[in-house]
């Protein structure tokens, strides 16, 4: 079900990707530091939201990291945690 559901989805990306195009088929004279290049527009903005997403992952990159590190150090934490309370509960029983 999940699976279908991602098709279907990338179909409807897709179809409205084309149709996006097709209406925005004019070229844009893209400026930059080395030279100018002429661009359809579509592909210009498809070039912008990917450099927006790819820098946005990159800034997040940290946040994740110290996440994924603070994640890491409850899990120990946790493990010692039930060791000990399993090695309490032992004890308990052969003291009764």
């Amino acid at each position: 079900m999940v699976r279908l559901l991602k098709v279907i989805f990338l179909l409807i990306l897709l179809i409205v990707g084309v149709s996006f195009s097709s209406w925005n088929s004019g070229t844009v004279e893209l400026n930059y530091y080395f030279g100018t290049q002429q661009l359809p527009l579509s592909l210009s903005l498809v070039i912008a939201i990917g450099l927006g997403a790819l820098f946005g992952m990159l800034g997040s990159l940290g946040v994740i990291m110290r996440l994924k590190r603070q994640a890491m150090k409850l899990n120990k934490s946790l493990k010692s945690a039930e060791r000990e309370a399993s090695h309490l509960r032992a004890q308990s029983v052969k003291d009764h």
